[in-house]
């Protein structure tokens, strides 16, 4: 509604759940990419997503443009899951993988760590940049555990995790799996005064509800969008409270606002008014 309509057509949104896993990312994507009627795609959501789409909406001609996906093989030049038409306003998470590291090494001063993840590609490979950075700083990985996005019994990854001392445990997943960890990792022995950290993914309202007391002293990388002062606080929280009624449930919904603005203007720029 910002933005206005696109060279005097009206901008209307259509919509695919793609259910934040490669097997839904193919089928959404391929209604997309057969859709006539759409002109560019905002997405996907998940970086597991966007890696079984991309290949159709990419052969189609079209144009997608992620506000969340971190997974950095997607932007990385000469590999195959770099595709023509894909972008992103989100991070890469060699960035954020590398910033996490060094705060748990240099700010933290823990030496030996391990990870945890969902299975899925965003938190296998953020937890894999993550490991790969704290190594080069001089730190130990003592465990690495999986666990499902739905599972709610924690205990048995927990205490294996235990038996390497872990002085940090980065688990880059999403709820609920995230709040069942940070809850379970301090009931379980030699993990009391274990630091625990997850990342963007846990950087929600629902984290602190999910957690209760549990989530005091829980670290998380993210971006940080009060770096933005006012025209962050005082403009848009605001106006998005207005329009939706709640506060945003993510942090990428400021990099979703400036994807559409970002695919608009470039539709704007090349786009051509005909008799049709």
């Amino acid at each position: 509604s910002d933005h206005g309509p696109v060279l005097g057509h009206e901008v209307s949104f259509t919509g695919e759940d793609g259910g934040c896993s490669a097997e839904g990312g193919q089928p959404a994507g391929a209604r997309l990419a057969a859709d006539p009627t759409i002109v560019g795609i905002i997405g996907t959501s998940c970086s597991s997503e966007a890696r079984a789409a991309m290949p159709l909406i990419s052969a189609a001609g079209m144009t997608m443009i992620s506000p969340s996906n971190t997974a950095p093989d997607l932007t990385l030049p000469g590999n195959e899951n770099q595709w023509p038409g894909y972008f992103r306003t989100a991070h890469s998470d060699l960035i954020q993988g590398a910033a996490a590291a060094h705060f748990a090494y240099d700010f933290l001063g823990v030496r030996n760590i391990a990870t945890i993840h969902d299975g899925s590609l965003y938190a296998e490979k953020l937890a894999e940049v993550f490991r790969g950075a704290f190594e080069d700083l001089g730190g130990t990985v003592v465990g690495q555990g999986a666990v499902q996005p739905d599972q709610t019994d924690m205990s048995a990854v927990l205490a294996e995790i235990a038996t390497g001392g872990p002085e940090l445990i980065y688990y880059p997943i999403f709820m609920p799996a995230g709040a069942f960890i940070t809850r379970q990792a301090q009931e379980t022995a030699g993990l009391e005064d274990t630091y625990l950290m997850g990342a963007d993914g846990l950087f929600s309202p629902d984290v602190v509800e999910g957690t209760g007391d549990a989530v005091e002293g829980f670290y998380v990388s993210s971006p940080d969008l009060s770096a933005f002062g006012d025209a962050y606080l005082a403009d848009f929280v605001p106006k998005y409270l207005e329009m939706f009624g709640t506060e945003p449930i993510s942090i990428f919904h400021a990099h979703a606002y400036d994807a559409v603005g970002l695919l608009l203007g470039a539709i704007e720029d090349v786009a051509v008014v005909d008799a049709d």
